[in-house]
């Protein structure tokens, strides 16, 4: 989901009701995003947007919205 928009903000409720019907706990969610982190090789990849959500950079970089 983070990968087909990216750089776009994709919030927290967005992504659990899209994977887990929204019934999981939110920290589930964070292991598995810094799971992807690891997996990419660096925590560049997908930024978090404190309190809101994660965005997907895809080159590398950082990049703002």
């Amino acid at each position: 989901m983070l990968a087909s928009k990216p750089r776009q903000m994709v919030t927290r409720s967005a992504l659990m009701e899209q994977i887990w019907d929204g019934s999981w706990p939110s920290r589930t969610l964070d292991t598995h995003v810094n799971t992807l982190r690891r997996k990419l090789g660096g925590g560049e990849w997908i930024t978090t947007v404190r309190g809101i959500g994660f965005r997907f950079v895809g080159d590398g970089a950082m990049k703002t919205a």
